[in-house]
């Protein structure tokens, strides 16, 4: 609901406008584009699962010499699209359903060193930190702020041209009762067209994938009531920044 307040002749006009519906509306195409991005993922490897069946069917009723091999060869491609599908609703059901966090007071310092140690051996990635030490406890779910770091990590990566440097940095601002992470790339960055639509469920840029990542990251972040906001240029790196409020 919107609020307007207009002096009229030494008065006031309180005009208030329900959106609801408009809000309501939007949700439902963005749900409506991700069904149907779903289905379009679900169905390209349904075609190469198909040929390879109707491949042994013929061999097999040609009775040809080669049928073993090419039994092999469709049984091969027939697995590992069905893992491809497997994976794919995995992923998205991984979104669809994501837990309620279950918040305890944490060291967000902690959480993230342990997320950097598994990239610390990854080939044309350099890791820099900058934590500070004077950080409050935050209530957190260890395991879906990992995820979520994972996820911010894992992008920064994909957009590297050949190799890249990410650098991790904490503050504790008092003032605001808040710490700040942010997680810098000089990777190639982004449009203003892209970064409009980053955190929607069905958005990706890349080749592959329903871009489900990012979307992720925003609904773990929303449910340890922070706020996170990403900035980008092409060819200028991208920052990821996330706000999470102190207990008080």
């Amino acid at each position: 609901i919107t609020l307007g307040i207009e002096s009229l002749h030494g008065g006031f006009l309180i005009v208030f406008d329900d959106i609801t519906h408009i809000i309501h509306i939007q949700k439902k195409e963005v749900w409506r584009d991700v069904a149907t991005q779903l289905a379009h993922e679900i169905k390209n490897p349904l075609t190469p699962i198909k040929l390879s069946a109707q491949r042994v069917l013929k061999k097999y009723n040609e009775g040809a010499d080669d049928f073993g091999e090419i039994l092999n060869r469709s049984y091969s491609t027939i697995i590992q699209e069905v893992d491809n599908i497997k994976a794919l609703v995995d992923h998205f059901n991984s979104f669809a359903r994501l837990p309620e966090p279950k918040l305890q007071e944490l060291n967000l310092n902690e959480i993230i060193t342990e997320v950097s140690d598994l990239y610390r051996t990854q080939e044309n990635l350099k890791i820099i930190e900058e934590y500070s030490d004077n950080l409050p406890p935050l209530l957190l779910d260890k395991m879906q702020i990992k995820r979520a770091m994972k996820n911010i990590i894992d992008n920064a990566i994909e957009s590297f041209l050949k190799k890249g440097t990410i650098k991790i940095s904490t503050e504790f601002f008092s003032d605001g009762n808040f710490v700040l992470l942010q997680v810098q790339d000089d990777g190639k960055g982004m449009e203003k067209e892209e970064l409009e639509k980053i955190f929607l469920p069905y958005f990706s840029s890349k080749e592959k994938g329903m871009g489900l990542g990012l979307a992720i990251v925003d609904k773990i972040i929303s449910d340890h009531n922070a706020q996170i906001e990403i900035f980008s240029e092409p060819y200028q790196g991208t920052t990821v920044k996330i706000k999470f409020f102190a207990p008080t």
